[in-house]
């Protein structure tokens, strides 16, 4: 009897830390039921964009990714009941570390930037989007990215909020509302009370949500190791920007091996189209 107790007991501890381990990036809100509770939004756009609902209390209730590189950067981060301010920081330092923060094409002229929307129709929401992107840029400065955090609102956007007399972050959430439904017009969301705006909002994160599946929650996590490694390599060989000079090492090989010179300028050819294309498909950068 007292055998067959503890073969319970192992086996039900068993059990117990295998759903922990399985469970172990899975949101205490995955059912989205809190997001009734949301009375903040921010959009956080790097590449990576990102949305993040908060309550009353500044409090992360609800994370969700917009694209694949979004999805890639949260899919080993469990941000939902952090204050905002540090799953922020969280987000971006994750970011950094994954070469998102880190364009090649940026310059002094076009630094690189981050785009942090937040609802500003009332003061609540203009402080709430004020304090984040300050966390944002002090984030920037002290990693020495020189790069700029600003409210990213388009002139389009920007022409409509003066048009319709609509605070600036509160007619970009229009208008993304009017890029997810083909069926309405930003006039018809114009309208619309702000319950039913933060309601559609609600439901389209939820959907973001449910795309997020385990495995692909997974398949992001591999992508996300490995561009990691990538960027710690780049960096401990001194090889910055990111993604620029993949095959260094490879080019000198075979300058070694042509001692008469300039033996053959397809191989370098070929060296700079592949250290494009890492360009291109390692970072996911479109800035």
């Amino acid at each position: 009897m007292k055998k067959l107790l503890t073969l319970l007991i192992v086996g039900g501890l068993s059990l117990t830390l295998a759903a922990c381990e399985w469970d172990e990036f899975d949101s205490p809100f995955a059912d989205g039921a809190d997001l009734e509770s949301a009375s903040n939004y921010m959009l956080v756009e790097i590449n990576p964009a990102v949305e993040i609902f908060t309550d009353d209390d500044d409090i992360v209730i609800s994370v969700a990714g917009q694209n694949e590189d979004a999805k890639t950067v949260i899919s080993a981060l469990d941000l939902e009941g952090l204050e905002a301010e540090e799953a922020l920081e969280r987000y971006l330092e994750e970011a950094y570390e994954l070469g998102f923060l880190e364009s090649e094409e940026a310059t002094d002229d076009a630094p690189q930037e981050i785009f942090i929307t937040s609802d500003d129709l009332e003061e609540r929401g203009r402080e709430f989007g004020e304090s984040m992107r300050e966390r944002a840029q002090k984030f920037m400065d002290e990693k020495g990215l020189g790069g700029l955090v600003s409210q990213g609102i388009t002139d389009e956007v920007r022409d409509l909020a003066e048009e319709y007399d609509i605070a600036p972050g509160r007619m970009r959430m229009m208008v993304q509302i009017a890029e997810n439904d083909d069926d309405l017009e930003i006039e018809d969301i114009i309208e619309m009370e702000h319950s039913d705006i933060m309601s559609m909002m609600r439901d389209h994160h939820q959907s973001l949500r449910e795309e997020f599946t385990e495995n692909m929650r997974e398949n992001m996590r591999e992508r996300a190791n490995e561009m990691r490694e990538r960027m710690q390599e780049r960096r401990d060989n001194g090889n910055m920007p990111p993604f620029n000079g993949d095959d260094e090492d490879d080019t000198d090989e075979d300058n070694g091996d042509e001692d008469n010179g300039e033996g053959d300028n397809g191989g370098d050819d070929t060296d700079e189209e592949e250290s494009d294309d890492d360009t291109t498909t390692s970072s996911g950068l479109s800035l």
